[in-house]
């Protein structure tokens, strides 16, 4: 899958396991580099889907058109498609196979 990132900051951050670390501890960056290298791996967010150990899922209300991948504490990877527009299937719900590029927003607990 292509990946670009929101800003330099995020890259950065998602690039470096000491960052991460220094930023979310040990835990967070070992989960956070499993998931960029999976990400890397796959065609599109489907195949994403079928590991067992990643829970992605496409968010609502007013983070719609956004997709989180948990993380662990809380923590969320966030990403948007990028591709304008975002293929859709014929019942209006997105395609997960035909999402083969995304934009990482950057790791956040939206629930606070």
């Amino acid at each position: 899958m292509e990946i670009s990132f929101d800003n330099k900051r995020t890259r950065k951050l998602l690039e470096s396991e000491k960052d991460l670390r220094r930023t979310f501890g040990a835990k967070v960056a070992k989960a956070v580099m499993k998931i960029m290298a999976l990400l890397r791996a796959v065609d599109n967010l489907f195949e994403l889907r079928q590991w067992k150990s990643v829970r992605i899922h496409e968010l609502k209300r007013e983070r719609v058109g956004q997709f989180a991948v948990s993380i662990k504490e809380g923590n969320r990877l966030l990403l948007v498609p990028d591709h304008d527009p975002v293929p859709t299937r014929s019942d209006g719900r997105v395609d997960w196979n035909k999402i083969r590029r995304i934009t990482i927003v950057g790791i956040v607990d939206y629930h606070d």
